[in-house]
């Protein structure tokens, strides 16, 4: 009896330093700096310029709805010194300055940050 014991916790021993010595479950940290600086903030400007140019076309021409398709459903326009504008309202505030006789926008981007999952644009 005392000789099974012992064979079962050597084996159960055996196993537990067996599997603390398995290299493949340690997780590496993730170096953040190293994927910025590999991520093109060049790039990622001029394709924003792009979209604005866009964007600032599709205004001149009065076109609300495809204003409004830049916009994620859940999106939010922030603008300034006023409560956040949200889903189809988006639609309605473009609507709306067109119809305020407004014919033209254009956009500058004053700062880009962020890396290849998240860009943050200020204008």
């Amino acid at each position: 009896m005392i000789r099974k014991l012992t064979a079962i916790i050597i084996s159960t021993l055996s196993c537990l330093y067996l599997l603390s010595c398995n290299s493949t479950n340690i997780e590496k940290p993730t170096d953040q700096k190293a994927e910025k600086s590999t991520f093109d903030m060049q790039w990622a400007k001029s394709f924003i310029d792009s979209i604005n140019t866009k964007f600032s076309e599709q205004f001149a021409s009065g076109n609300s709805l495809a204003l409004a398709s830049h916009y994620w459903p859940n999106a939010e326009l922030l603008l300034g010194n006023s409560e956040p504008v949200k889903g189809n309202e988006i639609l309605n505030t473009w609507g709306a300055a067109l119809r305020a006789g407004i014919k033209e926008i254009t956009f500058s981007t004053t700062d880009i940050t962020g890396d290849s999952v998240f860009l943050i644009e200020m204008k």
